[in-house]
């Protein structure tokens, strides 16, 4: 199940690119999107925790790229499940998203194929 794209610009709902484009930046890009019912918002332990020592050794532009906003992801995580709440939406676990689409086939389709 892929991360839900977030539109005009297609880039994905995730906390990797909320902290690269800036939480104004992305938010306001969220406020203009058409989000569908079920939402993928994706993270990664490196938007929570990046040693200095491994940044300072990576190549000046994933430096800048891991370093900006670097002490912002759970900050930028609050924010973000707040937005949805506010409208709305309600928080589970992938193996539950995962549960409620599994037993729906597409239209003309059978469970072997």
């Amino acid at each position: 199940i892929p991360n839900t794209p977030v539109s005009p610009l297609r880039i994905m709902l995730s906390l990797s690119y909320i902290k690269l484009l800036g939480r104004r930046a992305y938010f306001a890009l969220l406020r203009r999107s058409r989000l569908p019912e079920t939402v993928v918002f994706g993270s990664h332990l490196h938007d929570f925790f990046t040693e200095k020592d491994a940044l300072a050794r990576m190549p000046r532009f994933w430096r800048w790229v891991y370093g900006r906003n670097r002490e912002s992801g759970l900050t930028y995580l609050r924010e973000t499940l707040g937005f949805f709440a506010d409208r709305g939406y309600e928080f589970v676990t992938m193996s539950e998203v995962y549960a409620g689409f599994a037993g729906t086939a597409l239209e003309g389709e059978t469970k072997e194929g």
